[in-house]
């Protein structure tokens, strides 16, 4: 039995054998597994944009490879790698959309959601009229017409421009139009100047123009091209382009130039252009000069700015270092010259007797000999000279019976390459001389450099790839070309990977909070940010709130309400910038016994009525036996606030503190209170004030109490122009302020204001008041149907009526130099306030103005007369309306010339043709009637020269004799005074 067992055992032996054998011969096959390793859903912008979508791949299979596929024509382009990339198409229109991509491999796949975000439409602002406006010298308004497209909330329309003459430029919103001023041009040239209009990042433009102001009979020039006309250093041809304005006959126009470089000055057969030419600059420095054209009278000046030349520069750019077999041969070296100067001229030097060079300049390069070498190695240098600007090129030779060695050269542009984070292929050029033939270039990146690989070496070029640098830090490493003994480098490198950094800073990750709470903020630092994340912040507790976050000035602004605890209380503002985040604890004080004010209110003012006034305060964890206490303290007055009264307000149920038997583990208390006091009735001009300090335990708080006065609002005066005129004896000047209204155009606002002494040129600088009897408030005097207006008077801006001034002061600070003033002040004048009811009210008015005073004169005396021999008015005529009288007089130095000589008219031909009354009579254009007085100079000279501005003085004595005193200034800008006191012969 046991040897039957035996042999079964012996013949199974075998079939075990082989069966161990046949597993280790049959792999398990295992299937291929495809996995999404990024987001299920991707966002893009809705600008043109390149998505990306990792995989994992396991097992993969032979032949196989992965495919991606897109439902809609806007995803394309897919690339196929470690990732799929795909193009994903700008988005033209503003509505969202969504699309997928599948990717597959064998019968695995997985879809990614693809969404993109449509196009926002920018505001824009389009001129639709007004875009050109011009406009005569005299000046006036302007309107520009606009239309807001895609208007955004929050976004305002501004209106600007840089000219001064161009004033009160004003956008009015509900009419959809810009409004603006044109000062009048005193000058004559015509000017041109723009107004922007900026809504957002949108600009629009209109340009306005001013035609130049020319006196009657006068000719005048204006220029119609640019103010200043540039060159570059080539220089070339010119064209001034003008216009004469009343033209006479005979009169040629000329024009000249002192600047050696300006030539060829011709004026066109139509007199509207000068032509010329602008020789080139061969300085290094620009250089300016100032054409001038002349009509007669008349002069334009045109200024004309060149560049400098630019500073040559010389440099070998191939084979600045050759060497050479001992039996000498020919070589070459290439040179590049950059701006050259006119009459330089380049050589080439070599000291060497062995080497002969030769200079090829239509070819930029220098050709070279040398001569057999029968000694030792040497070199030498061949110099290339252009003016003090030299280059040099090094030539070797060995010695005789030595040979060459192989020399790889790079080109020095390829020598160094850098490269950005995502890689790119690189290519270098270079050169193998001396080389055995049948010599072959290699290149080998270093070893540890595994992100570039070589692609090839061929036709003297190496050609390679640089892998993408996902790591944080930047690489360098070299790529190595042999031959033989030869070797040359490539250093390459790569930036690296610039990843958003979000952080704190300064980094306080903790902060204190008062426990009455307020506002904070928090910084941080934002580097490298993904296009279309933004910045978010959120906080865990309800009394902590995110106000703003200001992407600009990378800052959190929160805002910590007051504690009602006395225990500190901890809070978390968490700010997250796609998956970085920082977290900032914030910490707030236990409540202390102290006063709060309701909504934090410090500031309170009531109108001008009698009244009780209520002052609320709130009072945390007060102590029981303690009350609280008032005072006032007073800035403007004093005594005027009466029973002032400090209390807490009776407790109620839900003041009270809860118990631990109710579960409470923090104690909560908050009692209210009110300031009470009487206020009479305001019936003086001006606010008046005074601080109420309330005060508990050791908390106090300050509320600034103010009590209006019975005026309407304070009203600001825009005044767009300033003139003054002084009155007999120049005792009293009047000075105007005027202003531009759409309905009764230019009105004025007069201020009459009385100086202690005679000042005849200007109001001397210094303040002036109603109150301090230095100016004249305004009366109304009745005579029949008759209503005229005296002194100091307001022109309502709507109703066109005046109105006397009532108070008023008045600060000038005069500018001698620039022939300025500056004023500011207010004055008190009725206004209608009310149209349908017909309400007059008294209103401040405040005003200011900075500029010329027409009628102010700031010139210093360059002559005066005072050593008259006689002064007598002869009478001349009478032409319709006017008693003509010429005044002459004679000095004593020069007897019998008549050094000054006025021509007066005596307007409405009032007055005997003997005398000429006492009164002030100012020098005005011939043409022009005074309406505020009877006489006016006009074609007076001084010393055969004609009069521009001034006037004359003729004042009565009481003894009889009379004071005749004249202030005027020339055609040539001078000031010249005179005065004579005594009997006037007529």
């Amino acid at each position: 039995m046991k040897l039957r067992n035996l042999f079964f055992m012996l013949l199974a032996l075998p079939l075990v054998f082989w069966a161990c054998n046949d597993s280790k011969e049959v792999d398990e096959v295992k299937e291929p597994v495809l996995t999404l390793t990024s987001a299920e859903t991707l966002e893009f912008s809705a600008e043109a944009a390149t998505g990306e979508i990792s995989y994992k791949l396991e097992n993969p299979v032979e032949g196989q490879a992965v495919a991606a596929t897109a439902n809609v024509e806007w995803i394309n382009n897919f690339q196929y790698g470690e990732k799929v990339t795909f193009a994903v198409e700008a988005n033209e229109a503003t509505e969202a959309r969504e699309g997928k991509v599948t990717v597959t491999y064998t019968t695995l796949s997985f879809e990614v959601t693809v969404k993109q975000a449509g196009k926002t439409l920018k505001p824009e602002v389009v001129v639709v009229a007004g875009e050109a406006a011009e406009f005569e010298a005299e000046g006036g308004n302007g309107v520009i017409e606009y239309e807001l497209k895609n208007a955004a909330e929050g976004v305002e329309l501004k209106a600007t421009c840089e000219a001064a003459w161009v004033k009160a430029v004003t956008v009015v919103a509900a009419d959809s139009k810009v409004t603006y001023t044109v000062e009048a041009n005193a000058d004559a040239q015509s000017r041109n100047a723009t107004i922007v209009l900026t809504y957002g990042e949108s600009k629009a433009e209109a340009t306005v123009k001013q035609k130049p102001f020319v006196e009657e009979g006068k000719s005048a020039l204006d220029l119609k091209s640019e103010g200043t006309a540039k060159f570059t250093a080539e220089g070339g041809n010119g064209v001034v382009k003008f216009e004469v304005i009343n033209s006479k006959e005979g009169v040629k126009t000329e024009a000249k130039c002192e600047a050696a470089w300006i030539s060829g000055l011709a004026v066109n057969e139509a007199n509207t252009e000068l032509a010329y030419t602008v020789a080139a600059n061969n300085t290094f420095e620009a250089r300016k000069a100032t054409i001038v054209i002349t009509y007669g009278e008349a002069k334009l000046e045109v200024a004309v700015e060149q560049e400098a030349h630019a500073k040559p520069e010389l440099k070998i750019t191939a084979n600045a270092v050759k060497e050479f077999a001992a039996e000498g041969g020919n070589g070459e070296f290439t040179y590049e010259l950059k701006n050259a100067v006119e009459g330089t001229q380049l050589a080439v030097e070599c000291k060497a007797e062995w080497i002969k060079a030769t200079l090829d300049e239509k070819n930029s390069k220098v050709t070279y000999t040398v001569a057999a070498n029968e000694g030792e190695a040497r070199e030498a240098i061949i110099t290339l000279a252009y003016g003090e600007l030299k280059a040099e090129a090094l030539v070797k030779q060995v010695a005789k019976g030595e040979e060459l060695k192989p020399v790889i050269t790079v080109k020095a542009e390829d020598a160094v390459k850098e490269f950005e984070a995502e890689g790119g292929n690189g290519e270098a050029s270079f050169t193998l001389e001396n080389a055995a033939e049948g010599a072959q270039v290699e290149a080998k990146a270093d070893e540890a450099a595994t992100w570039i690989s070589v692609v090839a070496v061929a036709n003297n070029k190496v050609t390679y790839t640089v892998a993408a640098n996902e790591t944080d830090k930047a690489r360098e490493a070299k790529i190595t070309l042999t031959c033989g003994e030869a070797k040359a480098e490539i250093t390459v490198k790569q930036k690296a990977a610039a990843g958003p950094v979000f952080e704190q800073k300064p980094a306080k990750p903790e902060i204190s909070v008062k426990a009455a709470g307020g506002e904070g903020a928090i910084g941080y630092k934002l580097e490298n940010p993904i296009k279309g994340v933004e910045v978010a912040a959120t906080a865990d507790v309800d009394w902590l709130t995110i106000s703003e976050i200001d992407t600009e000035k990378c800052r959190i602004t929160y805002y910590a309400s007051e504690t009602e605890t006395k225990s500190e209380r901890t809070g978390h503002i968490t700010a997250t910038y796609g998956d970085l985040s920082f977290v900032v604890t914030l910490i707030q004080d236990g409540g202390t016994t102290r006063l709060s004010m309701a909504d934090n209110a410090t500031t309170m003012s009531v109108n001008y009525t009698a009244q009780t006034v209520t002052i609320p305060f709130d009072v945390l964890f007060p102590i029981e036996g303690n009350e609280p206490e008032a005072t006032v303290a007073y800035t403007d007055g004093a005594g005027w606030i009466t029973s002032l009264v400090a209390k807490l307000n009776e407790k109620t149920p839900e003041d009270e503190p809860a118990t631990a038997n109710e579960g409470a583990t923090e104690e909560i208390s908050r009692l209210s209170g009110n300031v009470t006091f009487e206020v009479p009735e305001h019936t003086t001009q001006g606010d008046r004030s005074a601080t109420i300090t309330i005060k508990y335990m050791d908390s106090s708080v300050t509320v600034n109490f103010t009590q209006k006065d019975n005026f309407a609002d304070d009203v600001e005066y825009v005044a767009t122009g300033a003139a003054a005129n002084s009155r007999t004896g120049a005792q009293i000047w009047d000075f105007f302020l005027y202003e531009q209204d759409p309905t009764l155009g230019e009105i004025r606002t007069t201020i009459s204001i009385q100086l202690p002494t005679a000042h005849a040129n200007f109001i001397p600088d210094g303040t002036y008041s109603v109150a301090a009897g230095t100016i004249i408030p305004g009366t109304v005097k009745q005579t029949g149907e008759a209503i005229n207006y005296y002194d100091s008077t307001y022109r309502d801006n709507y109703m066109g009526g005046q109105s006397p001034i009532k108070d008023a002061e008045f600060t000038i600070v005069n500018n001698k130099e620039a022939q300025t003033a500056k004023v500011e002040g207010y004055f008190v004048t009725q206004m209608l306030t009310n149209y349908e009811s017909m309400t007059w009210e008294d209103v401040r008015v405040t005003f200011k103005w900075e500029g010329a005073v027409k009628n102010f004169m700031y010139a210093d005396t360059t002559q005066v007369v005072t050593d008259w021999k006689e002064v007598y008015i002869q009478f001349i005529e009478e032409v319709n309306d006017f008693t003509r009288y010429i005044v002459n007089g004679k000095t004593k130095k020069a007897a019998g010339s008549m050094p000054i000589s006025f021509d007066l008219f005596a307007y409405q031909g009032a007055y005997s043709t003997t005398s000429v009354p006492a009164g002030r009579y100012n020098v005005v254009d011939f043409d022009n009637k005074p309406t505020d007085t009877n006489y006016c100079l006009s074609t007076s000279k001084v010393n055969n020269k004609m009069l521009k501005s001034g006037y004359v003085l003729i004042e009565d004595n009481t003894d009889g004799t009379q004071r005749f005193y004249y202030d005027v200034i020339d055609e040539d800008g001078s000031n010249v005074r005179g005065e004579y006191i005594g009997a006037i012969t007529k």
